[in-house]
């Protein structure tokens, strides 16, 4: 790698924003932001909307218009129940089941893990799935809630919805609930989204480092090689060095490897 691709390779590097650190929320002062259960949890509580955070039917009404479900909040106010750990025949478990009078939507969470659920099971526990009354739901609906875009599950009908747009879903809807609110309740839901977007989002200078590096992985590759040759070449000659001297005779002085401060290693 010659000096100029080099010299163009720093400077890029320095253009990069400095790292932004983001307040720490509630939930990641106290160690559970990748939790995937207790997300569902959270989820689950904000989804019932008659539950005791006084938002009404804001996360349902953000579920739907995420999906581009038309009239989302007046096909799912009526008769919703929302469960957890839903169990299968096949003894898998559904992460949250909600349903309406005419309306059964299957959520599956992810946070870090991986998505390799058994989403045939799932699928055929939806189409399955009947009201009280033994009647079909006229609409099933199918989603992979996950921090990135993710492909899986698609197979089955699922459709995936990333944290990042259903958070903002939920604020751009939150207008037409936040009077009838709990303070409470409205303080944590909000420490929950600013959870789900910090794990989403990292910082600035991580998206952009990323980026710099897939833009220009080959220059990076040299540039290491590059570094690794010269400290190489510098340790041995300090080795050299130590030998011609006979750095041996003299107890008082040590030879301390060199270890320059870089940021490749």
């Amino acid at each position: 790698m010659d000096a100029h691709a080099a010299a163009s390779l720093l400077d890029e590097f320095r253009k990069l924003p400095s790292r932004i650190e983001r307040p720490q929320t509630f939930l990641e002062i106290g160690g559970y932001p990748h939790y995937e259960n207790q997300c569902s949890n959270f989820l689950a509580f904000f989804f019932d909307p008659e539950g005791p955070h006084g938002l009404g039917s804001l996360f349902l009404d953000a579920l739907m218009n995420s999906l581009g479900v038309e009239d989302g909040e007046e096909s799912l106010v009526g008769g919703v129940s929302v469960d957890r750990e839903v169990g299968t025949k096949a003894g898998n478990r559904i992460d949250i089941l909600i349903k309406s009078g005419s309306h059964a939507v299957l959520i599956e969470n992810k946070i870090h893990a991986a998505a390799v659920n058994p989403f045939d099971d799932y699928s055929t526990y939806l189409d399955r799935l009947k009201d009280e009354d033994g009647t079909a739901y006229k609409n099933k609906i199918k989603v992979l809630l996950t921090l990135y875009p993710s492909g899986e599950g698609s197979d089955w009908g699922f459709v995936n919805l990333t944290h990042a747009d259903f958070v903002s879903a939920v604020r751009s809807a939150l207008g037409h609930h936040v009077h009838t609110a709990d303070n409470r309740y409205l303080t944590f839901m909000l420490d929950f989204l600013n959870t789900l977007e910090n794990l989403g989002e990292g910082t600035r200078m991580n998206q952009k480092f990323v980026k710099l590096l897939a833009d220009r992985t080959d220059e990076v590759v040299k540039f290491q090689e590059g570094v690794k040759q010269v400290r190489d070449e510098v340790r041995g000659k300090v080795q050299s060095l130590g030998e011609l001297i006979e750095l041996k005779g003299y107890q008082r002085i040590q030879q301390v490897p060199w270890q320059p401060k870089a940021i490749f290693i």
